[in-house]
């Protein structure tokens, strides 16, 4: 999961990602999709996808997931994501 992703599912930005969050987030877009997406049996209610999405990722299940750390950058991209920076890395 990206860290825009995580954002996005983390309402209180504790850095975790708990069940209870999740389910807001999931039911919020089942409630606007409504009847327009036809779902399979084992995702048709919000519950069922969240019990799904936590059973691949809550590995210690304790109902929430840590933000994942952000994979390095490499050398040849750090110039260009630092504001600002002239000149070469060293």
């Amino acid at each position: 999961m990206s860290a825009g992703a995580f954002q996005l599912y983390d309402i209180n930005n504790d850095g975790l990602i708990t069940y209870d969050e999740m389910l807001k987030i999931v039911q919020s877009i089942y409630d606007m999709t409504g009847e327009m997406v036809k779902l399979p049996p084992d995702e048709d209610t919000a519950e069922k996808r969240v019990n799904k999405i936590f059973a691949l990722m809550d590995l210690n299940h304790d109902h929430q997931r840590a933000c994942p750390p952000a994979p390095p950058v490499p050398r040849a991209h750090r110039e260009t994501l630092s504001a600002g920076s002239i000149g070469t890395v060293a």
